[in-house]
């Protein structure tokens, strides 16, 4: 299996690949695959393997639950609804950290405080 990726958006966009690559082989655990999903949106949408922001982005999409364009990509109901079981399943969700440049998983309550404090920084 693949190493862990290093600290840039490429390198982790080729450990994603090469973990989904073993889907095939492993059952994923949620949290590896709700990684993976925001990954292949994000590369879908604007090929980037992690949109800036896309964490809060699609967090918001889950909570209104309605499709969305996202860039160049639709995103549906059913990917919506996927998101938001693997959230449910792994009991977190991802965040990108400046601090450790990279995407780090946290609990649903400290995505909570994560999430109101972005909502927070925007309105003022």
């Amino acid at each position: 299996m693949a190493n862990e990726p290093s600290n840039s958006p490429k390198s982790m966009m080729v450990f994603l690949k090469e973990l989904a690559a073993t889907a095939n082989t492993k059952v994923l655990e949620p949290k590896e695959q709700l990684q993976i999903e925001i990954s292949e949106i994000s590369e879908a949408g604007y090929y980037a393997g992690w949109t800036r922001d896309i964490e809060f982005y699609l967090w918001k999409i889950i909570l209104n639950g309605s499709e969305t364009e996202f860039g160049v990509k639709t995103i549906t109901v059913e990917e919506i609804a996927n998101l938001r079981s693997l959230s449910e399943q792994s009991g977190g969700w991802w965040h990108w950290s400046d601090e450790e440049n990279e995407a780090v998983f946290v609990s649903l309550d400290k995505w909570q405080e994560i999430y109101q404090q972005f909502l927070d920084k925007g309105s003022s």
